[in-house]
């Protein structure tokens, strides 16, 4: 499961850390859900065994993998799709995958009015 670094708070939440490593919860990262306790689906995903791992991913990470997915492969994709690749990317970089299936869930246009693609327009 993925999760800003600043806002670790399923990981705290399900026990897995202390909350001292849970965050300040400020962040960039749109679009999961991040921050929210509570959220249904990743709790009973974890009850039944269905998460084995928590990924954190910083703001710069994110925004980086999301802009080179727009300009190196030509993937529009939003805040937490470049979250979503860059933990992804941390599964290969650490040899514990050699296939990886990450989702890109949006399209890049919301983002057009925010920082994730300036450096591109100009």
């Amino acid at each position: 499961m993925v999760e800003p670094k600043q806002a670790q708070v399923l990981r705290h939440s399900l026990g897995k850390e202390s909350p001292a490593h849970a965050g300040s919860g400020q962040h960039k990262i749109q679009g999961g859900g991040y921050s929210m306790a509570q959220l249904p689906f990743a709790v009973e995903a974890h009850r039944a065994g269905h998460v084995d791992g928590f990924l954190s991913v910083t703001d710069e990470q994110a925004i980086a993998t999301t802009r080179a997915l727009a300009k190196e492969e030509g993937i529009f994709g939003g805040f937490s799709a470049g979250a979503n690749i860059a933990a992804a990317l941390q599964l290969i970089d650490r040899g514990e995958a050699t296939t990886v299936v990450a989702i890109v869930c949006d399209s890049g246009v919301k983002y057009l009015s925010t920082d994730l693609f300036e450096p591109l327009a100009q």
